[in-house]
């Protein structure tokens, strides 16, 4: 049986958008929150390559991190219409199959939701 909070990625692309959409109507069904997760690039928390930007500066990091929320806050209220909707914003950073299971994990979501262009497709999470 799914229960929620049901947990969405997105790349804020159109695709992502319609499992936003799916999501959404999901979590109403469920009657819980719904989660949507980005995934920031690696280049936040790698430094083995890069040394150098190991001591990155924490208002940058800061500044994208923020950048980054508003742009998924926008996406998700441009795509749902409803900015009073329940819906929480996570960000991760590193590749984005990890981070997104890592997120949902962390959020100990119930069920998740992925848009392919073949087909979407809904997932309980343990």
């Amino acid at each position: 049986m799914l229960r929620g909070p049901v947990f969405v990625g997105t790349d804020l692309s159109s695709a992502a958008g319609e499992a936003l959409r799916q999501s959404a109507g999901l979590a109403a069904d469920l009657g819980g929150p719904l989660i949507v997760c980005h995934v920031l690039p690696e280049l936040l928390r790698v430094s083995m390559l890069f040394p150098q930007w190991r001591g990155m500066d924490p208002a940058l990091e800061q500044s994208i991190r923020s950048k980054a929320e508003e742009a998924v806050r926008r996406h998700a209220e441009e795509v749902l219409g409803d900015p009073s909707r329940d819906v929480q914003i996570v960000l991760d950073s590193g590749t984005p199959h990890a981070g997104l299971l890592a997120a949902a994990d962390a959020a100990r979501a119930g069920a998740g939701h992925r848009y392919t262009s073949f087909m979407p497709w809904t997932w309980e999470c343990s």
